[in-house]
């Protein structure tokens, strides 16, 4: 399809140095060509069959892990906090970070590390990530650290910068959080833990996980943003994977489209075979078409009339596939041929070239119900090719069939 429009093929062509080559060159590295093409295809329907669903796009990555940090949004922002940042309804620290049976909040990294390196409301000049006091990250008394007191929390534990997100760096973090996590019985515990529960003051800063783990073994799954993120570290592999196959691929191809660059130009430096005779070539087509056409005869009536080209071979003129094509009348013409050709004769005129420019006889002359030639303008390799004629019903352009392969693969594969 990409062949047929906006002269893609010429300009293909014009690329690889094809149109350049003589009919000598084009027959010599026709199998070489094609072979390279079909390799080209080749790689091109692995690829194809294993590259695999396309992957997500950086703005749908960012948007997830922004999820998974803040719950919403681009940033910290506590408006919403209930079920955004944590599940259940807005509350104070000790319900949201210690009561595991009617919040969780692990729902976004954010809420956890305000449990973790934040203080319930009653507590002042504390903090248990840092120990400069002025910090104060205090939780308000009916819901978590306010936006604007995020940036003093935020500030015990700095963000790093130019860091390539990758999903062995998520991997490794989230593999240096689970050994920092506490379990008892079938309870987890991130952060510094009291006597069974967490509350931002005596008990401990912290986050309280219910059914986070089974006989003393954490679950890593029931600590949500660590789903989330290993998600999103999933889908980075799935990328890196996807993207590797398309570089192979793509580096493969281009390395064949230079081999057939490089063969085209030798191929520029062969000089062009000897002309033999023309008429050799045209006789061998015609007798070709003339065997096709005689045993298509089934009666012996037909066969007769198309003598001597044709011969009757059954007995008591039974129907049947019994007409043949007559190879002594056939060798004698071939003969012919050639002395005129030797002498500068004009060779005789067989087939349907006998016809001319005589439209009637071209289209009258058939086997059967079956047309045998056409009156119509050559194609490429035929004499006169912008004059209409009666010319053989069918043409096979062999100098174009290197062309056609290598052109079809390399516009499928590389534009």
């Amino acid at each position: 399809m990409a062949l047929q429009t906006d002269d893609s093929e010429t300009k293909l062509k014009k690329k690889l140095g094809l149109q350049a080559l003589s009919s000598t060159a084009i027959s010599l590295l026709r199998p070489e060509i094609a072979t390279i093409a079909d390799t080209a295809y080749e790689l091109y329907k692995e690829y194809q069959e294993s590259k695999g669903t396309p992957p997500v796009s950086d703005a749908e990555l960012k948007t997830e892990l922004l999820k998974a940090i803040y719950g919403a949004g681009t940033g910290y922002d506590n408006t919403g906090e209930g079920n955004k940042l944590y599940t259940g309804s807005a509350a104070a620290y000790a319900t949201v970070c210690g009561n595991g049976a009617t919040h969780d909040a692990t729902l976004a990294v954010a809420a956890t590390f305000a449990c973790v390196c934040g203080v319930a409301n009653s507590k002042a000049s504390v903090g248990p990530c840092t120990k400069d006091t002025a910090i104060n990250p205090q939780w308000e008394g009916g819901g978590i650290v306010t936006k604007a007191n995020w940036p003093k929390l935020r500030s015990t534990c700095p963000p790093r910068t130019q860091i390539k997100l990758t999903s062995n760096g998520i991997e490794n973090a989230l593999a240096t959080a689970v050994q920092s996590i506490a379990v008892k019985g079938t309870t987890a515990y991130i952060g510094t833990y009291g006597d069974g529960t967490c509350d931002g003051n005596a008990q401990g800063a912290c986050v309280k996980v219910d059914n986070g783990a089974k006989d003393n073994v954490l679950i890593p799954e029931k600590i949500q943003w660590i789903a989330k993120l290993t998600a999103i570290a999933d889908k980075l592999k799935q990328r890196t994977k996807y993207n590797n196959k398309a570089a192979t691929a793509t580096q493969q191809i281009n390395q064949l489209q230079k081999l057939t660059e490089s063969r085209v130009a030798l191929g520029q430096l062969l000089p062009p075979a000897p002309q033999p005779s023309t008429h050799a070539p045209a006789i061998a087509a015609q007798t070709l078409q003339a065997k096709g056409q005689c045993e298509a005869i089934q009666t012996a009536k037909l066969c007769k009339e198309k003598e001597p080209k044709c011969e009757w071979k059954g007995r008591n003129d039974e129907d049947g596939p019994h007409c043949k094509f007559n190879t002594t009348a056939a060798e004698q013409q071939a003969n012919q041929a050639e002395k005129d050709g030797a002498s500068g004769a004009a060779p005789a005129t067989s087939g349907c070239a006998r016809h001319g420019s005589d439209k009637t006889a071209c289209k009258n002359d058939k086997t059967g119900d079956k047309q045998n030639c056409a009156f119509r303008k050559g194609k490429e390799n035929e004499p006169e090719p912008d004059k209409e004629m009666c010319r053989n019903g069918s043409f096979l352009a062999t100098n174009n069939f290197a062309l056609s392969v290598v052109s079809a693969a390399f516009v499928a594969l590389l534009f």
